[in-house]
């Protein structure tokens, strides 16, 4: 969820987000949305149980932001729920080799892998998705 305190799914700024974004699609209207606000509109998609509207709040936020690790990751967790894992995997093997190194983004693929019962590669990214998260942590100290 957002970072943000004063966020709420019922506060007026997000419900204004909310309506600008389906009027987008509607009308076929181009608007920018900040990163944090698609990761927002994607989420309460999800709690709606709206995983289509969800999908394509990704995708389009994917058009703006094409190399945002969040949003590729999102998109191949998607994927996963309606188990399309060869598309899943395609797409966060693209995101692996071209966004900068993400624990996440391993973590998304050994789940991916764990789908498709391929336990080895999926425990060899889940340590490289520790991995990353011990450097990026020691990075910080």
């Amino acid at each position: 969820m957002n970072e943000r305190d004063d966020f709420s799914f019922g506060s007026e700024e997000f419900l204004l987000s909310v309506k600008k974004y389906e009027e987008q699609i509607r009308n076929n209207k181009p608007l920018f949305f900040d990163l944090n606000t698609f990761e927002e509109l994607i989420e309460y998609y999800e709690l709606q149980g709206k995983t289509a509207r969800a999908m394509e709040a990704v995708e389009y936020a994917i058009g703006i932001y094409p190399f945002s690790a969040s949003m590729l990751i999102k998109k191949a967790e998607l994927l996963f729920q309606y188990r399309k894992y060869d598309e899943a995997l395609r797409d966060i093997n693209f995101a692996i080799a071209n966004v900068a190194a993400n624990a996440g983004l391993y973590a998304a693929r050994a789940d991916i892998y764990f789908g498709l019962n391929d336990f080895e590669h999926a425990l060899s990214d889940a340590q490289t998705a520790q991995s990353e998260e011990r450097h990026t942590y020691s990075h910080m100290k």
